[in-house]
């Protein structure tokens, strides 16, 4: 049995000073790799405000959402 919990990922993207883009990553003991933040959608919140939670919570950081392309989410 599979069961379904919403998650959110985001991709934090900044120039340097050199104009060179950087991105922030998070190394994730379980799978032994470097990810982008994010986590579950607590019952509290929406996807977009777990999103900026994550990656304060994963990175410190403080960050703004920006509109992307429209894609469906999957069933």
């Amino acid at each position: 049995m599979v069961i379904k919990e919403p998650t959110s990922s985001t991709f934090v993207f900044r120039r340097d000073g050199a104009g060179t883009w950087l991105t922030a990553l998070i190394w994730h003991p379980r799978l032994e790799c470097w990810l982008p933040s994010g986590g579950h959608v607590e019952t509290t919140e929406n996807i977009a405000e777990a999103a900026i939670r994550e990656v304060r919570e994963e990175t410190g950081l403080d960050v703004q959402l920006l509109p992307g392309p429209s894609v469906p989410a999957p069933a």
